[in-house]
């Protein structure tokens, strides 16, 4: 139903890429000084994402600023990729480099977020959809990819269009 509310299984099929632009707050998860204390946050002043759908790569850079006092550079131009099973790191330099096993897993994962893939990855032979269930409004779905990402994707009983894509995940500081 929700390929079908975004124009259909083929047309969803037969899209090749996807382009993100924008800006926003980047807040450090743990990094206050206190418990209480507020986030310091990096202000993201250019942001560009592109995800190449066909051949499982994207490309992503963004300029952030601090927002807080920091001891390194206050403006920060990152720039880091996915090609496959590989990350892919673009320092300063410009020469790139060989990100680690857990790069590439956070980034072909982090490529999920997107409702696009999400659904293309619900359509594939290769995945496992299960647990369908209601919450609220929407029924969600969890969705086993062949490289065992697991996410769960929300869809909208009444208009059939997806509404978020969420992943749960442990992490050694956070539980």
């Amino acid at each position: 139903d929700a390929a079908n509310a975004l124009g259909g299984q083929d047309r969803v099929a037969a899209l090749q890429s996807i382009t993100v632009e924008g800006e926003g707050d980047a807040p450090n998860v743990g990094q206050n000084r206190l418990p209480d204390s507020e986030l310091p946050n990096w202000k993201v002043t250019e942001y560009r994402r592109t995800t190449d759908l066909t051949n499982g790569r994207t490309d992503m850079t963004q300029v952030r600023e601090a927002q807080f006092q920091f001891a390194g550079a206050l403006v920060q131009r990152q720039h880091q990729g996915l090609d496959g099973d590989v990350a892919v790191n673009y320092p300063p330099s410009g020469e790139a480099a060989r990100g680690s096993e857990t790069q590439a897993r956070d980034r072909r994962r982090e490529a999920l977020h997107h409702p696009l893939p999400a659904i293309r990855a619900a359509l594939a032979e290769t995945s496992q959809v299960s647990n369908r269930r209601e919450e609220g409004d929407d029924d969600v779905v969890d969705v086993r990819t062949a490289q065992g990402d697991v996410i769960q994707l929300a869809v909208s009983r009444a208009t059939k269009l997806p509404t978020r894509v969420s992943m749960l995940d442990g992490h050694p500081n956070l539980g």
